[in-house]
């Protein structure tokens, strides 16, 4: 069976900032279901990831058989990525990379797309 992880680069592009809301919000909020508590991020958080993922998604480098981040925390920062949003976008890349080992470890067949040539296409 042959997968294509292609749903890694909607990954780095942050899903949630595709997410559509309901109703807007401005500030955040905090929803109780089923005794838990889920925050709900403001169109500014939304709008914010979705930045970073942007600025962020040129340095997202196919190294083997798992996605890199190719830029520190403190060159983001002068790309204008607040530390919060470089954690996060990094968090979900260990997330794919690891979705990716899982889908091998299964003996899963797959072809990984390399984001530059990706992104050079969509320009």
């Amino acid at each position: 069976m042959n997968f294509r992880v292609f749903f890694c680069f909607v990954v780095l592009l942050t899903v949630v900032a595709c997410k559509q809301q309901a109703e807007p919000q401005s500030e955040s909020a905090s929803v109780a279901v089923d005794s838990l508590d889920m925050r709900v991020e403001s169109d500014a958080d939304l709008a914010s990831k979705r930045n970073a993922a942007l600025l962020l998604v040129d340095y997202v480098k196919l190294d083997g058989d798992k996605y890199v981040l190719d830029i520190s925390e403190d060159e983001a920062s002068e790309l204008g990525v607040s530390p919060e949003n470089y954690r996060y976008q990094l968090g979900e890349i260990n997330k794919t990379n690891e979705l990716i080992a899982q889908m091998k470890a299964n003996g899963d067949s797959i072809e990984l797309p390399d984001i530059q040539t990706l992104m050079r296409g969509a320009k």
